[in-house]
C-alpha cells in the first residue's frame, strides 16, 4: 500500500470509528476509487476527491469544500477554465 492510501485509509477510519458520529453529524462516509482517483462523499454530498498515481507531481485533495458545500480551494491549476483567477504558483494543487 502507498504512503498516500494508507493516509486517506487511517482518516477514513477515523470518520468510521465508533463515538465520531457525534462530532461529524452521524453523515455517512462514502470512498470510491476510479483509477487513481478516490472521490469522497459525506452524506451522499461530494466532499473532495483525492488524486494519486504518476500523472500527479504529488497526491492532493481537490476540490475541498465546506460543510454547506461551498468550494473553499481555487482551481488552477488543476481547472484553467475559471473567469479571474490567478494563474500564480501552478506547482500548488489545493491540499497535499
Amino acid at each position: 500500500m502507498t504512503r498516500p492510501t494508507f493516509i486517506l485509509v487511517l482518516v477514513a477510519c477515523w470518520l468510521l470509528m465508533p463515538g465520531s458520529a457525534s462530532l461529524r453529524g452521524a453523515e455517512p462516509v462514502e470512498l470510491k476509487r476510479v483509477g487513481n482517483e478516490i472521490e469522497v462523499r459525506i452524506g451522499g454530498q461530494p466532499f473532495t476527491t483525492f488524486y494519486f498515481g504518476p500523472e500527479a507531481p504529488k497526491p492532493y485533495l481537490h476540490p475541498l469544500r465546506s460543510a454547506q458545500g461551498i468550494v473553499v480551494t481555487r482551481g488552477f491549476p488543476m481547472r484553467k477554465d475559471i473567469p479571474g483567477e490567478s494563474t500564480d504558483h501552478p506547482h500548488h494543487r489545493a491540499m497535499y
